[in-house]
């Protein structure tokens, strides 16, 4: 008889774990739809080709350097300095230390701006033209005011020290422009030194001038 109570609380037992299966099997709807739901709370990532950078064609202007040029003008500044730096130095030292200090930064600026212009580049999208230039300009040309752009030949060049030149202005002097871009309005340019002009003309000195010229060519001509 005890056995056969035994074997009836087994039973019993073995309801009770099947009962606990079937509230662990009722559970188990609520759970898939409260994961449902989180997963529907959480913010679904961007498509991958949406975190891509817009890519821009970009044009350096490496070859408009000239490092002979850049040390011949480093040196005539040191020895102008030493012999200037003497003669002050009797009449009045702290006149003396201003002006070598001032040719030590000239000589600064011109290393990092010779830099500048090895790692710069100059940038076209479809609404202008970014024309950063080392650490002597910063400025964007809209695309709309652009009239043309070629490679110019000498006579296309103002002659230097006359008033053709009024109107132009050679970002990249004192390389000979390989690019000219002619504009339909005047534009207001500044200068080094926090100086502005007024042109209608800029000169480049690129590269690559032919596929500069491309890109800026309109999507019908190409």
């Amino acid at each position: 008889m005890r056995d056969a109570g035994g074997g009836r609380r087994e039973a019993g037992g073995g309801r009770r774990e099947a009962g606990g299966g079937r509230r662990e099997c009722r559970k188990a709807p609520g759970a898939s739809l409260a994961t449902h739901l989180s997963s529907l709370a959480r913010p679904s990532s961007p498509h991958p080709a949406s975190r891509l950078p817009l890519l821009m064609p970009q044009f350096s202007y490496r070859r408009a350097r000239s490092g002979s040029l850049l040390v011949g003008i480093c040196i005539a500044i040191l020895v102008e300095t030493a012999a200037l730096h003497l003669f002050l130095y009797s009449r009045s030292r702290i006149a003396a230390w201003v002006f070598t200090s001032l040719s030590v930064w000239a000589i600064l600026w011109l290393v990092r701006s010779y830099q500048a212009l090895g790692t710069g580049v100059i940038s076209v999208d479809d609404e202008k033209v970014d024309l950063t230039i080392g650490r002597r300009y910063s400025m964007r040309v809209p695309r709309a005011i652009i009239a043309d752009v070629s490679q110019p030949s000498f006579r296309d060049l103002p002659t230097p020290g006359t008033n053709e030149g009024r109107d132009f202005l050679n970002l990249l002097k004192p390389a000979t422009p390989n690019v000219l871009i002619r504009l339909r309005e005047p534009l207001r340019v500044r200068l080094p030194g926090g100086f502005h002009r007024t042109v209608i003309r800029l000169g480049l000195h690129l590269d690559n001038p032919s596929a500069f010229i491309d890109a800026l060519q309109p999507i019908h001509h190409r």
